[in-house]
């Protein structure tokens, strides 16, 4: 029931990668542009770029290359945070 057969799967269980809107939204203020035109940019919704921001998406490892892309500049862990979660058990 719900077993987990390797690590990778493991640690997918056990942790979370979340936008960190704050950066973004620095970014983007910088470069004069707003979430629209950076979901444009994405090729995806505006909807989804907020549920990334909101915290109630966790962007996609697909997703993560390109957001990487639009800011170049700046390193994985300015533009992500990792949660990892608690133990349980």
């Amino acid at each position: 029931m719900g077993r987990v057969h390797n690590k990778k799967q493991l640690l997918k269980k056990r942790q979370k990668i979340y936008l960190n809107s704050l950066m973004i939204r620095n970014l983007l203020a910088r470069q004069n542009r707003n979430y629209i035109e950076l979901a444009k940019s994405l090729g995806i919704t505006t909807t989804y770029i907020w549920m990334m921001v909101d915290g109630a998406r966790s962007p996609s490892p697909t997703m993560r290359r390109r957001i990487m892309r639009e800011f170049p500049g700046n390193a994985w862990d300015e533009l992500f945070i990792l949660v990892k979660a608690e133990n349980r058990g």
